[in-house]
């Protein structure tokens, strides 16, 4: 009773394998067998001579941009103590300004005199001495 048959390829090309044939001996009565040569898949990467091999193109594409470093010799003049303390003169005196800016607002609060007012004596003291260093130097 053969309502329909199944095909196998087979032949006595070296390709044929014995083992496969004997493995389905017994459903012989199922299949039916017919010969046909096993065709090898031809090769179809083609190489020309004089041509530049093709570029490799990735799916991944580069987002960074590449930028030049920072030169690290930044020339920067060398100051003198004199230049040194001056700077350091001016910074003391806008904290002085802050800092009596602040005790004026804590007069008025009521809160943290105290403190603002020690702030005041420091930022006056740090004064002075860096005018006294100026004058000798």
């Amino acid at each position: 009773m053969r309502s329909q048959a199944s095909v196998i390829t087979a032949t006595n090309t070296p390709h044929y394998n014995l083992a496969i044939d004997q493995a389905l001996g017994s459903l012989r009565n199922d299949i039916l067998i017919v010969s046909k040569p096993i065709t090898p898949i031809p090769n179809t990467q083609v190489s020309l001579r004089n041509q530049a091999p093709a570029p490799i193109t990735s799916k991944v594409k580069n987002t960074h941009q590449r930028t030049a470093a920072p030169s690290k010799a930044v020339y920067k003049p060398k100051l003198s103590r004199s230049d040194i303390v001056k700077q350091e003169l001016q910074r003391e005196k806008a904290a002085l300004r802050a800092a009596e800016n602040q005790l004026s607002q804590a007069k008025k609060n009521g809160k943290n005199i105290p403190k603002w007012e020690r702030q005041v004596a420091d930022r006056r003291a740090n004064i002075s001495a860096m005018q006294a260093e100026l004058a000798r130097l």
